[in-house]
């Protein structure tokens, strides 16, 4: 029992933290992150007040919402990974792969309006390719040339 009020008092800790970076950036890209993580908090706390006794396996996963995935987020920001923008990449290799060129295009132009990535451009400018649009594609490589 005592484990378990450190661990609700450190990821209630962690949330704020992360609650005060998104505040900070004015950016909503952590809102998913910080609703996993009042969950993981969420199902702890009750647990802890019905003096619940839970599976091993719903322990390590609210662990794992409430505190893990918060810590890890934070440490690779702390070393310069945008973790959102990786996240955001991800999906959008997803969906070329799978062929859904319209909404990789929409994450894509999306980080490419916001950080200049040099990744998105290419990406883009491939996938206008596929598509026919070489003067867009032309447009991208310009961009991921300056």
């Amino acid at each position: 029992m005592l484990e378990q009020l450190f661990f609700i008092v450190l990821s209630i800790l962690l949330f704020v933290l992360i609650f005060f970076k998104l505040i900070q950036k004015n950016d909503t890209s952590y809102v998913p992150i910080i609703a996993i993580e009042a969950l993981g908090i969420a199902i702890d706390f009750v647990a802890l007040l019905g003096n619940l006794k839970m599976n091993i396996l719903i322990k390590i996963i609210t662990y794992l919402m409430s505190i893990i995935l918060p810590l890890a987020i934070l440490l690779l920001e702390k070393k310069g990974i945008n973790v959102m923008k990786s996240f955001k990449m991800i999906r959008a290799d997803i969906y070329i792969a799978t062929g859904n060129f319209k909404k990789a295009k929409d994450i894509l132009i999306e980080i490419a309006e916001e950080s200049q990535d040099y990744n998105a451009h290419k990406k883009l400018a491939k996938i206008y390719e596929k598509e026919g649009g070489i003067r867009k594609a032309i447009d991208e490589y310009v961009q991921c040339i300056d």
